[in-house]
């Protein structure tokens, strides 16, 4: 279980990892994705797999 501050910290490493993503996607495509779209793909594509790296689990 983690502490108020560690959850903060793991919300703002996810909410920086969705806007790096929105940022790489919009690039690519050429136009702006906007953060629903990104963090909505994010979470599908990548959010167990950073929960596995970032706590630890196995």
């Amino acid at each position: 279980m983690m502490t108020e501050d560690e959850l903060r910290m793991y919300n703002k490493a996810q909410i920086d990892e969705i806007l790096r993503y929105k940022w790489i996607e919009s690039e690519k495509q050429g136009r702006d994705i906007g953060e629903m779209r990104a963090a909505t793909e994010w979470i599908s594509k990548y959010s167990a797999d950073f929960r596995k790296q970032y706590c630890g689990d196995t």
